[in-house]
């Protein structure tokens, strides 16, 4: 297989054939193709040959990782031992394409039914068309869904492995801040100061001046060292890790759900060939407003649902995007803006305003013991010093002569007027609507 494919199958239907005689299992595999072109070319454009050997690293020593892992929790006292011998014994999947990564689309695959499982039950539809999910060769913390260009019956949803990486290693630093010297009685004490000062300890400071370093001048997450939380930690990095991952695919679904894909007028162009000759679309940023709201509502309602709901499991996409912003901190030192008017997303800054919203209008609702507001505050204090020192760790590796490993980030140009297609007249009544609409319909 390979990019070549979807062209064969587009000529064969502008020869004339005839769609009607296309089975179920023909329009799978077309839609498939679809999705390795696309993978095929960003895997070319953007990282190459590193981006192919990184995102395809050896399930040995991933699963060596699980393997310590696991025997931590089992020491911590063997919580959610369950997940972790399923995801030792449970063999990967066969590849689907030259560019796929099993596990790492099985891990989406299985986001995206816990979360539509979610919808269903508030009988909210995403999208109303059939949804094939798959990995993608970017290189990038990333995540994206578009219509399949060549059949209109699917939906698709891409994530770099990358994106799981890096939730994981802010996951084991929160989880760590949260839990050394600060729980009692098996609760955290969120009053307790440790929580931000955690972050200033000699070890915890190494590990987040490793992972914005490896992200800066390595180019990738996965050159930063791995390691393992304290036993008293994993409880929390657990739920956490997959907490943020469960928002990053909600966003996504969300577009469907709200219809953004079909909304051409709020619709914008983007310079880039990853999608060949298909006519991309990335949405405006009031839609990805709209979708952090959804999105961080369908998240939180799911963890609540299967059980794995707690203070910070609640407030996950809040820490996520918190993370995002210590990212476009240490590439501004570059001169990497994000988020400006022609990117693909607001910046991190404007996101954090309107999820940070969400969390006090939806979260409150849930929050019997008032926890909200201090747990929101030390998040806040925490990540500042998690800057200090990612910050710090990219000012001394430039002053020994280190330099950022080039990156291409997609650039946008305006297909329709006016300008509020980016986001320039956004309007927050809109956007806090949209959480309301969710929270309600979730609640009922």
């Amino acid at each position: 297989m390979g990019p070549i494919r979807t062209v064969v199958w587009k000529a064969e239907l502008a020869d004339g054939f005839d769609d009607e005689e296309m089975t179920p299992e023909l329009r799978l595999q077309g839609a498939r193709d679809w999705a390795e072109s696309v993978q095929a070319r960003f895997a070319e454009r953007y990282s190459g040959l590193l981006a192919r050997e990184t995102n395809a690293a050896p399930l040995h020593i991933r699963d060596d990782h699980l393997r310590k892992m696991r025997d931590a929790v089992e020491g911590a006292g063997g919580e959610m031992m369950g997940e972790f011998d399923a995801m030792l014994t449970r063999p990967a999947s066969a590849k689907v394409g030259e560019y796929d990564e099993p596990r790492t689309r099985e891990l989406i695959q299985q986001i995206v039914d816990q979360v539509s499982e979610t919808m269903a039950l508030a009988a909210l539809e995403p999208g109303g068309r059939k949804l094939l999910v798959s990995s993608v060769p970017s290189g990038l913390v990333n995540a994206f869904c578009c219509a399949n260009t060549w059949d209109d019956e699917y939906h698709h949803v891409f994530v770099d492995s990358e994106l799981f990486i890096f939730c994981a290693s802010l996951a084991k630093i929160v989880a760590t801040c949260f839990t050394r010297g600060v729980v009692k009685d098996g609760a955290i004490v969120f009053e307790d100061r440790r929580i931000v000062s955690n972050a200033k300890a000699p070890d915890i400071a190494r590990r987040i001046e490793d992972m914005f370093a490896a992200m800066v001048f390595l180019g990738t997450v996965r050159a930063s060292e791995p390691w393992i939380p304290e036993a008293g930690a994993l409880t929390l990095y657990i739920p956490l890790n997959v907490a943020m991952e469960r928002f990053v695919i909600a966003h996504e679904l969300s577009h469907l759900m709200l219809g953004h894909l079909e909304t051409a007028s709020e619709s914008v162009g983007v310079r880039d060939d990853a999608f060949g000759d298909t006519e991309a679309t990335i949405f405006s940023h009031e839609a990805e407003f709209e979708a952090d709201a959804a999105g961080a509502v369908l998240a939180t309602e799911t963890a609540v649902r299967l059980g794995y709901s707690n203070a910070l499991t609640s407030v996950a996409p809040y820490i996520f995007l918190k993370g995002i912003e210590v990212v476009d901190a240490c590439q501004s030192l570059h001169k990497r803006e994000t988020g400006g008017i022609d990117s693909t997303h607001p910046s991190s800054k404007d996101r954090l305003h309107s999820i940070r919203a969400v969390m006090d209008r939806h979260m409150s609702r849930k929050d019997p013991d008032g926890n909200l507001p201090i747990v929101l505050q030390r998040i806040d204090q925490l990540f500042y010093w998690i800057r200090q020192q990612a910050v710090a760790g990219i000012v001394k590796r430039s002053a020994i002569g280190m330099t950022p490993r080039e990156r291409e980030d997609l650039r946008l140009f305006e297909r329709d007027n006016p300008p509020s297609i980016l986001g320039l007249r956004v309007d927050p009544g809109r956007i806090e609507a949209v959480g309301d609409e969710m929270s309600n319909r979730i609640s009922r």
